[in-house]
């Protein structure tokens, strides 16, 4: 959750409204767009908010100057999405941004959110208005932009044509186990197995793991999904075969494999809703560059690049 608040506050850097700190006849501006400016002061408040640096406090490798374009070209982006979102009426309610607010604050100890405030500078009034800008522009994007985006059946095809490898289920194999915690254990399980005792009725009595409960079955599962000590011995059993004590990081094994499934191809029913939201991050993704570009080709954009070097 700290991590969400960490993207509100450097994310969302919108220096768009008066904090009271002097009126704007005396602010040097910094960006136009249109006829509404971006003055130097409120970018250089948020730039000493959002300044990337490492974990000791040591500026990162980009530069200042690489940083500071960037915070004002996302500034000039959100005017013109806020400006775009306004004139189709995108409306947030009150809840939307007292929800978000609440989100962007859970996690945190008593006293803690408002100390990350006041080192960042920030009332929880501007944060809320951050949070409202920040759900204005996705209601546009997701009502106005990407609602209108299809995703085609012929689509659909040509990916997974073209990634056949989505359609194929891997090999997999149904195991149980039992683990306990010395070597001397396992091999006192072997014998007891050897005797006649099931495997089921072992791994109930014997096994540390909350699996043994359920006669120590793993269920299905395909290589890389367990520890690889798994796939090197269960992926070389045979049907009903039972394994040599096998150490790992978590006790001793011993396996049995119950199951195999052979790979195989999957219909395209099993994968399409997976392709569908591939294409559709894909789609979405371009139609936000390309809605920005259109923004900023249709309106007049200055930036000072005096006033934008002496911000520090």
């Amino acid at each position: 959750m700290k991590t969400s608040f960490r993207f509100v506050t450097l994310a969302l850097a919108l220096a768009a409204c008066s904090d009271g700190r002097g009126t704007r006849d005396d602010r040097r501006i910094v960006a136009q767009v249109g006829d509404v400016p971006i003055y130097v002061d409120d970018v250089r408040r948020e730039f000493r908010r959002v300044r990337l640096q490492d974990d000791e406090g040591i500026p990162t490798a980009q530069s200042d100057a690489e940083q500071k374009r960037a915070l004002v070209e996302d500034l000039i982006n959100r005017r013109l999405l806020l400006a775009e979102a306004e004139h189709n009426n995108v409306l947030v309610s009150i809840d939307d941004v007292e929800n978000a607010y609440q989100r962007a604050r859970a996690g945190w100890e008593e006293g803690e959110f408002a100390q990350v405030l006041e080192q960042k500078d920030m009332t929880v009034a501007e944060l809320k208005r951050e949070l409202r800008d920040l759900i204005t522009i996705r209601k546009y994007f997701r009502d106005q932009v990407f609602a209108r985006i299809p995703v085609t059946d012929e689509e659909i095809e040509t990916y997974l044509k073209e990634h056949a490898e989505m359609a194929l289920e891997p090999e997999q194999v149904r195991v149980r186990q039992i683990v306990v915690k010395t070597e001397e254990d396992a091999a006192m399980v072997q014998r007891e197995l050897r005797s006649g005792m099931t495997f089921e009725d072992a791994a109930m009595k014997y096994s540390l793991t909350p699996d043994g409960k359920a006669g120590g079955d793993l269920g299905f599962f395909a290589r890389g999904v367990m520890p690889h000590v798994f796939d090197e011995t269960c992926f070389g059993l045979k049907a009903n075969e039972l394994s040599k004590i096998i150490p790992s990081e978590y006790g001793f094994h011993l396996f049995k494999l119950i199951d195999r499934r052979p790979e195989r191809q999957r219909p395209v029913e099993q994968v399409r809703d997976q392709i569908e939201t591939i294409l559709r991050r894909e789609k979405e993704r371009d139609a936000q560059h390309k809605k920005i570009e259109e923004l900023r080709r249709a309106n007049k954009i200055v930036i000072k690049e005096t006033e934008l070097a002496r911000i520090h």
